[in-house]
């Protein structure tokens, strides 16, 4: 069993975001509390609260997955209700594609690598039709190829082609979902000053009241 990190707990306790986590650490203040008992009566809590630990491992995999299952379905509610509204009003969808072409195909080369730069600063300096022009004009041109590939990047951290994550209760559970979805079995979960980060459940759990000792 690995040994019990008291940095790691404290961060842990102080980055914790998701419901899980949370649940994690009731789970592992439960446990120290029957360590203490067994301890009180000369057993070894490890050996004895082994299998009540593996049981908490595989519940807080399953419970990041079913968490992360949860977000991905109930984002994929935000994006039907905006392909919906757009569906409604096709003549908006055409007006900013026509924004668009009238804004991007005036360009000289310099000024799309120019505008590509930019957009890295403030992806809102360019609604997503621009983008993807722009895109399009970096690619086909010897002095905007070496932009293309970076402009394609900022895109995709501005969800520029997922505009219903503007929202800001879709934008929030994009985030949470990020940060739960590739938690490794075993592990939980936690931000450690806008860092994702993951520890051993094993090593959160303070078998002998370190923490409770005076410093």
């Amino acid at each position: 069993m690995k040994q019990f990190d008291p940095a790691g707990r404290i961060e842990f306790e102080k980055g914790i975001k998701d419901a899980v986590s949370r649940q994690v650490l009731e789970e592992v203040s439960r446990i120290e509390a029957k360590a203490r008992a067994l301890k009180r009566e000369n057993k070894h809590p490890q050996s004895e609260l082994a299998p009540e630990i593996e049981s908490l491992k595989a519940r807080a995999a399953l419970g990041y997955q079913q968490q992360a299952q949860f977000y991905q379905e109930t984002l994929g509610e935000y994006e039907k209700k905006w392909k919906k509204e757009r569906d409604r009003h096709p003549n908006n969808e055409l007006a900013r594609l026509n924004r668009a072409r009238n804004r991007i195909d005036v360009l000289t080369d310099q000024e799309c690598v120019e505008l590509a730069l930019a957009y890295g600063q403030d992806p809102e300096s360019l609604e997503t039709e621009e983008a993807n022009l722009l895109a399009a004009r970096l690619r086909g041109t010897k002095e905007g190829s070496a932009y293309y590939e970076q402009l394609r990047d900022d895109m995709r951290n501005a969800h520029a082609n997922q505009p219903w994550l503007k929202d800001p209760n879709a934008a929030s559970l994009y985030r949470d979902m990020k940060m739960i979805e590739n938690t490794q079995p075993g592990k939980a979960v936690f931000d450690a000053e806008g860092q994702v980060m993951q520890i051993d459940i094993e090593e959160l759990i303070d078998f002998d009241g370190r923490l409770d000792s005076p410093a």
